[in-house]
């Protein structure tokens, strides 16, 4: 009561527990107060140079053991308190053994075995049994208060002991993170070490404000030390070789009339595509006819033909060299997209006196991509797990001249483990694709050789091969 109404820390010995005390005094400074406070009931009160005022009996005697030792401590001091015994070294250790003893007794009988001074916030419930072999004062109560709600704290020369949660006990501290990042480290803390701590994350600073008792802050910040070290950047360069070989043959003879008189010309070298007008047509067959043996008439005006022997070869190569990096665990990804537009044709029929029909265009987007996923994790031997996703989309013919375009996906899924600066190759995705097509006089255009002259062909093969190649580095 003395300490809640002056706002002056008022502590008292431990042998003082139970003592009861009288007197009445009013109007006068405090300490002036509790020099007659203490006067009155055979008490002495000392101030201390931090603003502490200690009341002890004016008459304390040492006790018999320790008056054997001739010092204020004894080496063998035994509590009476049954199935408690207390004994301490000359260096201030304290042995304790305790079978279903009340903790608060336990407290109190050390406390006045080393002289330590302390003030309850509330007086510890419950029994415990416990057995500590030479520690310190400090060491016996956090073995003392395990498990248990109550804690101390240390304010000056004198331990303030109470409840976890009591506002004089708790503590608020800032934890800076050295190598990793704030965010998430929350999820990553057990639930046990959480429990009792209000811990909230500080972006600015990268760090963690930490609000509760000493001692459960004490054991979140061991656990975050421990897992604040340094994470691996990788370095990822990929070379992507893209290739497309393509041939086509087209072959055969095509007439008939055309709207105006065909003119004769073409390519005659390195492929074969030539137009012969009716003129050219017509020496050709009087050439066949001075021979004699066959007399063949003359074709029309508008007659021509065309002869085609073509073979296109198509070799193209594509490379594309990214470099990625990302941090240990985390996923680095790249996302190559090509967007095509087809025509929609919409018409809306408006009903009024006069209907009126509304044609109108919208031009529709189409995206092909290329996405590469790459999560690099670094073993303790700098041996790397690699999990890569690989997916690519292409275009292929488009559905009339305004439709929309057709689309093939290719992708692929590896987790392998390398070396560190070691390359590797993946993929080998093939895409093979044949088309043959062929217009003719029927039955003719089926005989062998004969078909030749009665037909024209064409006919098309391409092949698509994807490779990657992957090398990781490890950069700290």
């Amino acid at each position: 009561m003395l300490t809640q109404t002056s706002k002056k820390n008022v502590v008292f010995s431990p042998d003082l527990y139970g003592k009861l005390v009288s007197g009445y005094i009013q109007n006068i400074p405090f300490a002036a107060a509790m020099e007659k406070f203490a006067f009155a009931n055979n008490l002495k009160v000392t101030a201390t140079e931090d603003n502490f005022f200690l009341l002890e009996k004016a008459d304390s005697e040492p006790t018999n053991s320790q008056k054997k030792n001739g010092k204020g401590r004894g080496k063998n001091t035994t509590s009476v308190t049954p199935g408690l015994n207390v004994d301490v070294t000359p260096d201030n250790l304290v042995t304790v053994e305790a079978t279903d003893v009340p903790i608060s007794d336990i407290l109190n009988a050390v406390s006045t075995a080393l002289k330590n001074n302390y003030f309850l916030f509330i007086e510890p419930k419950g029994n415990t049994s416990l057995y500590v072999k030479n520690a310190t004062y400090d060491e016996f109560l956090n073995r003392l208060f395990n498990n248990t709600e109550f804690t101390f704290r240390k304010d000056g020369g004198i331990y303030l002991i109470g409840d976890r949660n009591s506002e004089g006990l708790r503590t608020t501290q800032i934890f800076q993170l050295k190598y990793r990042t704030v965010d998430k480290v929350i999820d990553y803390i057990p639930v046990n070490l959480k429990k009792g701590v209000d811990i909230k994350t500080f972006n600015d600073q990268n760090s963690l404000i930490l609000s509760g008792s000493q001692p459960r802050i004490e054991e979140v910040e061991v656990f975050l030390r421990d897992i604040d070290r340094i994470v691996p950047v990788i370095s990822i360069e990929v070379m992507i070789v893209d290739i497309n070989n393509s041939n086509t043959v087209s072959t055969g003879i095509t007439a008939g009339l055309g709207t105006s008189p065909a003119q004769s010309g073409g390519t005659v070298f390195p492929g074969l595509n030539y137009n012969l007008n009716a003129a050219s047509v017509n020496s050709v067959i009087n050439g066949v006819n001075g021979l004699g043996v066959v007399n063949l008439g003359k074709v029309t005006p508008n007659f021509y033909i065309n002869l085609q022997m073509l073979e296109t070869i198509g070799d193209i190569k594509i490379n594309s060299t990214p470099l990625l990096a990302t941090l240990n665990g985390h996923e680095a990804k790249m996302n190559i997209s090509e967007t095509r537009y087809y025509i929609q044709q919409n018409s809306n029929v408006i009903a009024t006196q006069n209907t009126t029909t509304v044609n109108a265009q919208q031009y529709i987007p189409l995206t092909a991509d290329f996405s590469l996923d790459i999560t690099p994790i670094v073993s303790g031997d700098e041996q790397i797990t690699l999990e890569i996703k690989v997916k690519q989309q292409q275009f292929t013919t488009q559905t009339g001249t305004n439709g929309p375009y057709g689309s093939t996906t290719r992708d692929f899924q590896s987790l392998i483990r390398v070396k560190n600066q070691e390359m590797i190759m993946l993929g080998g995705l093939e895409q093979d694709t044949k088309s043959q097509s062929s217009t003719g006089v029927p039955l003719l255009s089926r005989i062998p050789v004969i078909k030749w002259f009665f037909s024209s062909r064409n006919k098309s093969k391409t092949i698509s091969k994807l490779t990657i190649f992957v090398k990781p580095t490890i950069i700290y």
